[in-house]
């Protein structure tokens, strides 16, 4: 069963996924351009190849695995029905639609500087690999949530979350949460990342496009 954790209008939905078998098709079928020099994911071995590229990557650079198509459609379904189980689901969406995806592979001392994924925007992150008998906070992942500060009164408080992850460990959490991940020991660390967004023709530079609204909240 999943669980929710909250502060102020942050949240992290916590969930497990039992069945990876798309996993080893996906990752053997992956466009071998690696991208990680761009993004947050460090480390000498480490590596990001997309899926779905991102708005600064043209399309005819990366090669999409065959199966993809049908894992898209069930992470779009798995995770909208989990935003809705925690009324999560922002008011003006009515589906999910995936837009941006990719794929980290991390070795010994892979690790993600502190980041966020932009506004108006839902996350996911599934772990296919996990490295064995890791020690605290080996390859931990870490949230910063705060509380909000609506007026001068209410000082905004700040608390980090840190989640071992197991294999088939699924995180969901809003794009703008900043969240890293610690140094990982010896092994593979393999994970599926996917921002999502309720409008189908979401653009990036046009943040108004998909904002989200929370019980007439913006």
């Amino acid at each position: 069963m999943s669980q929710l954790v909250q502060e102020g209008l942050n949240w992290v939905i916590i969930d497990h996924i039992t069945d990876l078998g798309f996993a080893d098709e996906l990752v053997a079928s992956l466009d071998q351009n690696n991208f990680n020099m761009y993004t947050s994911a460090k480390g000498a071995r480490s590596t990001q190849n997309y899926l779905i590229p991102p708005r600064w990557l043209p399309n005819s650079m990366v090669t999409e695995p065959a199966i993809w198509p049908q894992v898209k459609k069930w992470l779009e379904a798995h995770i909208q029905k989990q935003l809705v189980h925690h009324c999560k689901m922002p008011d003006n969406w009515s589906k999910l639609y995936a837009y941006s995806a990719w794929c980290i592979t991390g070795h010994e001392g892979s690790y993600h500087t502190l980041h966020d994924h932009g506004p108006n925007n839902v996350s996911a992150v599934i772990y296919l690999d996990v490295p064995k008998n890791q020690e605290d906070p080996q390859g931990q992942i870490y949230f910063v949530l705060h509380s909000d500060g609506y007026n001068n009164l209410n000082v905004p408080r700040t608390r980090t979350l840190h989640f071992h992850p197991t294999k088939g460990s699924l995180i969901i959490f809003p794009s703008w949460i900043p969240h890293g991940v610690y140094p990982q020991g010896p092994g593979i660390r393999r994970t599926l990342n996917v921002d999502f967004n309720g409008n189908p023709n979401f653009n990036f530079d046009d943040p108004a496009a998909g904002h989200m609204t929370y019980s007439g909240r913006n």
